[in-house]
């Protein structure tokens, strides 16, 4: 069936191809990746690989699923190919999958679809072919099935091929119902050899190479011999299969092949608008027998009898079309790995025919050194050897020579495989090394700075050629770090051609930036992931090769360390924020203290003012006040007649007594109403400056300065002066001369009146007969300080090193911000504050040291 592209051909110069990926740490995934890469080389394609949590994690932090969505659809793709079985695709998302890309071509890899191009491997055809070599091959009838964790139609074969052969039971269908969940993969496996040995299974077949090493650990573990008591199969290949004791038998899987003919094929629907609506890689499905089974080592199997040629009908005389059978043979086991087998089927013949082994192994190694690591390469001489067998064997002496051959080139071929596993091994160990290195100088300092330079460093040690790293603006401002990532996304950090370049740092939309990226700087294959710990997102990574193609697993601990460095940089940014809220509260608790005390200053000298304006009251009610109204008023009467009326009148003789005595009593008033009135004066003057203090104070320096620290210490007592005097506090002062220090002007006064109210309240609960206050500002070799003295109740000594922690108070309902607040005020104009006492009743001495 042909799939049609609604808009037909897109024609373009150069095409991006997206490709939606799993994050698991297996080589099967860099294989998919190395057939795209190959196929998109051959076709001038570009790549992007966008990859996530794997899926069964995806499952619980579902969130992953639409961020990753979100993520591709920022970028410019003409096509998108996919893991047909990944959570975020078509099988387990696909109505928002499909709505997503619905004017987009997608091409699934690995899992088929009704109305999606596709390419994939039939691995219900594979399952078949396991479970009728079990049956057909070594006679065994109670074969049974693990179910994947995800159930899928592989079981259909299995049941199928029992069917077929008359011998399905349902109890050899092991489950996910009768099984613990994948996560507990310990438990899982326990559980199936308990139902493997219950139901008298004689052979099993796990889908995952994982599960299929466990169980065969399992079973030794309990005494099964493998495969004399129980025969395992496995659905994957791994190098577990390969190495372990029995080798496992397996299905060789073909990744690179599906990432190859998926970019093939998305590459066509594009160019010609139309394609085949499914690849099916069938001819690539092939049982790898190894000895888990119940088969012989593959290098031992016989030859066919069948085959063998006639006496004297040597390697020499072999025709064109016999030597083409056997290229061609090679060639279908071992395609796609660049060996010339014409080249060493040649130099075979020519080794027998001139009896000179050293053509062959030369030809041999030459190939080998050129090619590298080659899956089941060690079983290259044997498949050599089984089929030249039949020209071999009717000549005793070719036979015995050609044997001695094929000995050495065995061993030639096993030090090519150790050399070529063990210079990968060392690769990787190295790239560990380097990540590890990376991890640890990522996390010795969680700074934007450190997270930069160290990357630049990265770069070089990897070769890697381009590297862009975008964070959400929301991680500078301390919010949440999702909040409109895409559209407030900075890019921190571009790596181009061995340098890194400048950035401008400012925030805007991700998609913009990427569009300069793709038409500029965009590598042949980039690997683009989600930065995030857990749940939380933070930015994206794009990094790329110009020449090869990337280690994807290799990126992945290097996305997840730089995450994990993110991270760190986040939460320091949130504490930092949230101690900077924390001593804001501090203050705002510490300045409201010192607007307490001042009004209640203020209320003391209210209560004075109040008693002034009495007395005040009192003097204007006086009797010699109203003596004088009433004299006034009788002169006011007898104004015509005021010589007769003084002289004559009784009343007139005694108003003028009256004026001669007023003298004294009048002046009383007067300096009743003086002393009132000036009392008056002074405490409205106390209350004006008290206010006055409390407003020049009240802001937050941003800067500090070289200040005259008397004129500072000076406001602080002021604003106390009238609590001193109901207390009956002295205050003695030792000021050097034109003392100065570097500090905030506010945060210093703020430090000074909550010792001072301290040291107030020490004084008034103390029972010391003279109650004195000295303050001393002073220079040694060490340094200039300021110490504040008083001789009231002191504190214990237990308690000096608890007393500058936040929450801490030695006083009945408070919340122990002051002291605190004092503390973190002197770190930053880095100086400190200590406390010193010699218990209770003894005093305390609170000395502040400036830098």
């Amino acid at each position: 069936m042909v799939y049609h592209l609604k808009s037909g051909p897109v024609l373009k110069d150069r095409y991006i191809f997206g490709f939606l990926d799993e994050n698991m740490e297996t080589e099967y995934h860099n294989q998919i990746l190395y057939g795209i890469s190959e196929a998109a080389r051959e076709s001038g394609i570009e790549i992007i690989r966008f990859g996530y949590y794997s899926s069964h994690i995806a499952y619980k932090f579902s969130h992953q699923v639409d961020m990753i969505l979100d993520h591709i659809q920022q970028y410019d793709l003409d096509g998108l190919l996919f893991l047909g079985w990944t959570q975020a695709g078509a099988m387990y998302n696909r109505d928002d999958f499909v709505e997503r890309f619905k004017d987009m071509p997608v091409v699934s890899i690995g899992t088929g679809f009704s109305d999606i191009p596709c390419v994939y491997f039939p691995g219900d055809v594979a399952i078949y072919k396991l479970t009728r070599h079990l049956i057909d091959a070594h006679g065994y009838k109670r074969v049974a099935y693990i179910e994947h964790y995800r159930e899928d139609n592989r079981k259909e074969a299995y049941e199928f091929a029992m069917n077929e052969s008359g011998l399905y039971d349902p109890s050899l269908y092991i489950g996910n119902d009768l099984l613990p969940p994948a996560s507990d993969r310990t438990g899982r496996i326990k559980k199936v050899v308990d139902i493997l040995l219950s139901i008298g299974a004689r052979a099993a077949i796990s889908l995952t190479y994982t599960d299929a090493f466990l169980l065969m650990q399992e079973l030794r573990r309990r005494g099964v011999d493998i495969p004399n008591e129980m025969a395992v199969v496995s659905y994957e290949e791994g190098d577990f299969a390969k190495y372990s004791v029995p080798g496992c038998t397996t299905a060789y899987f073909p990744w690179k092949e599906l990432g190859y003919e998926g970019c093939k094929m998305l590459s066509g629907l594009l160019r010609t608008g139309s394609c085949n609506r499914e690849l099916t890689i069938e001819d690539k499905v092939r049982i790898i027998f190894r000895e888990s089974c119940g088969c012989m080592p593959y290098y031992v199997r016989p030859a066919d009898a069948v085959q063998v040629r006639p006496a004297g009908y040597g390697p020499d005389v072999m025709t064109t079309v016999e030597k083409e059978t056997i290229i061609r043979a090679l060639e279908n086991l071992y395609n796609d790995f660049g060996i010339l087998f014409k080249k060493i089927v040649d130099s075979f013949i020519e080794s027998c025919v001139q009896r000179d082994g050293d053509i062959f192994l030369s030809e041999l190694n030459a190939q080998l050194r050129d090619v590298g690591d080659i899956p089941g390469i060690s079983r290259l001489v044997a498949d050599i050897r089984y089929l030249f067998y039949p020209y071999l064997i009717s000549d005793i002496d070719m036979m015995l020579w050609s044997g001695d051959l094929f000995l050495k080139a065995q061993v030639l071929v096993s030090r090519n495989e150790v050399a070529v596993t063990g210079s990968v091994a060392l690769k990787s160990k190295a790239d560990d090394q380097i990540i590890q290195d990376i991890t640890q100088q990522l996390f010795l300092e969680f700074s934007l700075e450190n997270l930069l330079d160290t990357l630049e460093k990265c770069m070089k040690s990897f070769r890697i050629d381009r590297c862009h790293i975008f964070i959400s603006n929301s991680i500078f401002t301390g919010s949440d770090v999702e909040e409109d990532l895409f559209d407030n996304s900075v890019l921190i950090f571009r790596y181009c051609d061995g340098e890194r370049k400048e950035t401008t740092g400012r925030a805007g939309s991700l998609r913009k930036q990427l569009a300069v990226i793709q038409a500029e700087e965009l590598s042949n294959v980039s690997l683009a992931y989600l930065l995030h710990v857990t749940d939380e997102i933070m930015g994206f990574a794009l990094f790329g090769t110009r020449d090869g193609t990337p280690d994807e697993m290799l990126f992945q601990s290097l996305a997840t360390s730089i995450s994990t460095a993110l991270h760190g940089i986040v939460l320091l940014n949130r504490l930092d924020i949230a101690y900077k809220k924390l001593v804001e509260h501090a203050q705002k608790e510490g300045m409201a203290d010192i607007a307490a005390n001042i009004l209640h200053n203020i209320g003391n000298i209210l209560n004075s003012v109040n008693v002034s304006a009495h007395i005040l009251g009192e003097c204007a009610n006086s009797p010699v006040i109203d003596d004088i109204a009433m004299a006034a008023d009788l002169v006011q009467q007898n104004i015509d007649r005021l010589e007769e009326f003084i002289c004559t009148d009784r009343k007139g003789k005694k108003l003028m007594e009256f004026y001669l005595r007023l003298g004294s009593p009048a002046e009383k008033l007067r300096q009743q109403l003086l002393a009132n009135l000036t009392r008056l004066r002074t405490k409205i003057r106390t209350i004006n400056e008290a206010i006055a203090a409390q407003q020049s104070y009240a802001g937050v320096d941003s800067r500090l300065e070289e200040l005259l620290i008397a004129p500072i210490v000076d406001d602080a007592l002021k604003l106390n002066y009238d609590s001193f005097e109901k207390l009956h506090i002295t205050v003695e002062k030792d000021y050097m001369p034109g003392f100065k220090a570097r500090v905030h002007r506010a945060k210093l006064f703020f430090i000074i009146f909550n010792i001072i109210a301290n040291a107030k309240d020490a004084l008034a609960n103390s029972e010391t007969g003279e109650r004195k206050l000295t303050v001393r500002l002073y220079e040694d070799e060490s340094g200039k300080y300021l110490s504040i003295e008083d001789n009231g109740r002191g504190i214990p000594k237990a308690l000096l090193d608890n007393l500058f922690e936040y929450g801490y108070s030695t006083k009945e309902g408070r919340y122990g911000y002051g002291l605190y607040s004092c503390a973190s005020y002197m770190e930053d104009m880095g100086g400190y504050i200590r406390a010193e006492s010699e218990g209770i009743n003894k005093g305390a001495t609170f000395i502040l040291k400036f830098s």
